[in-house]
């Protein structure tokens, strides 16, 4: 009869679609060597792909040891094994366990392809441990679900196949195909928060209730049931909401007050930005409550922050204003492309000429003005920006170029007619690419009435 390791790999692989590539992160511990060992006796039956990639954390005395330990178990299996090397300040005063965890999944991304499944070697007890630290970090429903057993990452997949198995099952498998691993010694300090409830806590639940993890996994498995007919509930209701991802405040503000709270959240956490905490979000639910119409309600925490203005509301990555003033004065040449500051996207200009001038970068100062193609007076750049409803804090991000101190254009939206004249320039154009959102978005109802009438 198969083992459960056995049972639990062939149902992956059986389960996958011929052309996948398994990517192991293997760390030398007991768990990812049963599984790398499990899957490679799979791929003589079923000819799988695998590639192998060990993170080296430069947190232990011996990271390098392990990796030669990791890349010699693979070759024993006829695998190659990836060493990444990430750095994480130790001093930063973030949580260690984290911070690791960020890095080492950031350095997996770069394996991972269309077609690929990354696997992690989770267990029953990690799921309980997980489970148990979410409950004390007073997590709702998506943390309480702790870990999927698949879910998308990257631009593939991440698969946890041992995930309903115990650590006593591990153990026995890496006992019966005598499967070498690392012992690291950092399980033991019970500084950290998983290290203490696997050694202080658990044991003593499990001596009272002997078949508590199988009763919390499966209360996992109904939380996270309850929790996808939720957040495909609420993903249905925040579309509702959303235009070019700003949220329609004056339909957000007729929903009943938990729901906002859970919309809000999802809003977020969908945008990939980090959560605030309880305090800061019921904070931010006051502030949205009172903003109306052509407000200016700005909060922030973190690297987050949510602006109201025209009724709606967006979620913007706060940025450093001082970086404009850094680049400010840059000359761009003819068809260059100058990558603006804060992930603002890419600008350049491009005309048919024999020696085209260089033409200089600048932000607003105040008091710019122009004369658009086709009329006849000159407007201020204030004017313009409040005409289109610009946004008002992109009003002092909008790149200009100029030919000395004449103004040439304003970033890709209007050009200067005099300039085009004096200059006799064919063919001028300005391409701002992956630009961040500009005007206002339109009301869902203008949208339609734009379209219906072309």
């Amino acid at each position: 009869m198969l083992h459960p390791v056995d049972q639990a790999v062939q149902k992956l692989v059986s389960s996958s679609s011929e052309n996948t590539e398994f990517l192991i992160a293997l760390s030398g511990g007991l768990d990812s060597c049963v599984l790398l060992y499990a899957l490679a006796k799979n791929q003589t039956q079923k000819n799988i792909a695998i590639k192998v990639v060990h993170v080296n954390h430069q947190l232990q005395d011996r990271a390098v040891d392990w990796g030669v330990f990791c890349q010699a178990q693979a070759k024993a299996l006829g695998l190659d094994c990836v060493i990444e090397v990430v750095s994480i300040n130790k001093d930063s005063g973030d949580s260690l366990e984290a911070m690791a965890r960020h890095a080492r999944y950031a350095a997996l991304k770069k394996h991972m392809q269309a077609n690929t499944c990354l696997l992690t070697a989770h267990h029953a007890d990690d799921q309980f441990e997980t489970f148990l630290l979410q409950l004390f970090r007073g997590a709702g429903p998506k943390g309480l679900s702790a870990m999927a057993v698949t879910k998308p990452f990257a631009t593939g997949l991440h698969a946890r196949p041992l995930l309903a198995l115990s650590r006593a099952q591990l153990e026995e498998y890496a006992s019966n195909n005598d499967i070498d691993f690392i012992q690291d010694p950092s399980n033991a300090e019970t500084q950290f928060d998983r290290n203490f409830l696997r050694k202080e806590i658990i044991p003593q639940i499990k001596a009272r209730y002997p078949n508590v993890q199988k009763s919390v996994g499966r209360s996992v498995q109904h939380i996270a049931t309850e929790h996808f007919i939720l957040d495909a509930f609420l993903n249905y209701k925040l579309q509702e909401l959303l235009i070019q991802n700003t949220l329609d405040l004056s339909q957000w503000h007729l929903l009943e007050g938990n729901l906002q709270t859970l919309l809000l959240r999802k809003w977020i956490s969908d945008s990939g930005m980090q959560l605030p905490s309880t305090k800061i979000l019921q904070d931010v639910l006051l502030q949205l409550k009172h903003a109306h119409g052509e407000s200016k309600t700005t909060i922030t925490w973190a690297d987050v922050e949510i602006r109201a203005y025209s009724e709606r509301a967006f979620l913007l990555r706060k940025i450093d204003e001082n970086s404009y003033f850094n680049c400010t004065e840059s000359l761009i040449a003819n068809s260059q492309t100058f990558e603006l500051p804060e992930a603002y996207g890419y600008l350049s200009y491009h005309y048919d000429c024999a020696e085209p001038k260089q033409l200089r970068l600048a932000f607003r100062s105040g008091g710019e003005k122009l004369r658009l193609p086709r009329h006849k007076h000159h407007v201020s750049l204030k004017q313009l920006c409040q005409k289109n409803r610009v946004l008002p804090w992109m009003r002092s991000r909008i790149p200009l170029l100029f030919d000395g101190q004449v103004l040439v254009a304003i970033g890709d939206l209007w050009l200067n007619a005099d300039w085009l004249d004096e200059q006799k320039v064919p063919n001028f154009s300005v391409n701002w690419a992956n630009k961040p959102l500009i005007f206002v978005p339109q009301q869902k109802t203008e949208i339609e009435a734009s379209s219906s009438f072309g």
